[in-house]
């Protein structure tokens, strides 16, 4: 059986920066601008909803190993891996830009 995951896993994996067209390029500069961009308006839109999930994932513990975007402080937050990215993803659809 073919465990297409793993394939496209390891293709991702070892891929360069460098072997992507211009045009790949391009567009995933666009996308991670857009991104960035929604995360901040929902940050500004649904900031109450957001902190409240912050604090509870804060309190959830366990190690310090990816950063979530800064909020309204400024500061640096640095929760799990997947704590911080619940944390962006509430973020970046907080104003439900798509």
């Amino acid at each position: 059986m073919k465990h297409y995951t793993k394939i496209l896993s390891e293709y991702v994996y070892s891929l360069c920066y460098s072997q992507l067209p211009d045009a790949a390029r391009e567009a995933t500069k666009l996308l991670v601008c857009d991104w960035f961009s929604a995360c901040f308006a929902g940050m500004r839109v649904n900031g109450e909803f957001s902190r409240a999930v912050l604090e509870v994932l804060t309190e959830n513990g366990g190690r310090a190993e990816a950063t979530v975007l800064p909020g309204k402080s400024g500061e640096l937050v640095k929760l799990s891996a997947r704590e911080a990215a619940m944390m962006n993803a509430v973020y970046a659809h907080g104003a439900d830009m798509d």
